[in-house]
């Protein structure tokens, strides 16, 4: 059986991470792949969270050991099989190539079978990072937030391909736009915004920015504006908190 979990390290970014454990949504496609004792292939299922019955369990040897790895985009469509790093189809050569969606992972090495019903725990780790961006106005600040035009945070890479033999991934090319911040529609006298959250394929780094385009807040507009120095790590989550007020300086009289 499978205990469809996701972990996602979590935290804000100047704080210490902590482990979330959520349960996959119903509907989430995930795939199962057995490797024999000797690493060769078995076998390969796709199941649907919340309806595993229909598909079925595996049937293995009572009495042998094996690999398995479990996979998923945290989507609804169909994933593709494991590729190889050559023509032999061995854990040793297992790869997920070329992944640009939210890619989780299970690993499990010599497991033994025993007689009857064996239960395999799934939990999925995370593999890249995610941030959601969110924006306030101070209380003694006036007005809105206005608009936000063309936000983007970077620099990432376009994929990145997971070698299950080591649970490393190796990059693909840096993007040569970056991701965009989706932001809800801005209602009237809006002073909070919360972004959907924006995927990062990229290895631990301190150098991401995130980049308005345009913002307007209280009738004053910036372009270009920019946050630096934002660290991501692979399989952490993140709350980016933005909370703008307004700048003021004592004023002096002349004598």
């Amino acid at each position: 059986t499978v205990n469809n979990n996701t972990v996602y390290r979590a935290g804000n970014s100047n704080m210490p991470a902590t482990t979330v454990t959520t349960k996959l949504a119903p509907g989430i496609k995930y795939k199962l792949v057995a490797f024999n004792s000797d690493g060769t292939l078995n076998q390969t299922k796709e199941y649907t969270v919340g309806s595993e019955a229909t598909t079925g369990p595996m049937s293995l040897d009572a009495g042998k050991n094996y690999t398995f790895v479990a996979y998923s985009f945290n989507g609804t469509s169909s994933l593709p099989d494991v590729s190889y790093k050559t023509s032999v189809k061995t854990f040793a050569n297992a790869i997920l190539p070329a992944v640009d969606k939210d890619l989780m992972v299970f690993v499990a090495k010599n497991r033994a079978i025993s007689h009857g019903d064996t239960k395999l725990a799934i939990v999925l780790k995370h593999r890249f990072s995610m941030i959601t961006t969110k924006l306030t106005m101070d209380s003694k600040m006036t007005g809105s937030i206005k608009s936000l035009l063309n936000t983007t945070m970077g620099p990432t890479h376009a994929n990145a391909t997971f070698n299950f033999t080591d649970e490393t991934l190796t990059y693909g090319g840096t993007m040569t736009s970056r991701p965009s911040i989706l932001w809800p529609s801005l209602e009237v006298g809006l002073r909070e915004v919360i972004s959907t959250p924006t995927l990062l394929i990229a290895p631990k780094a301190s150098n991401k920015t995130l980049v308005f385009g345009s913002i307007m807040i209280d009738d004053e507009s910036k372009t270009n504006f920019t946050i630096s120095n934002i660290r991501v790590n692979p399989g952490c989550k993140y709350n980016l908190n933005l909370n703008f007020r307004t700048c003021t300086q004592e004023a002096k009289l002349a004598d």
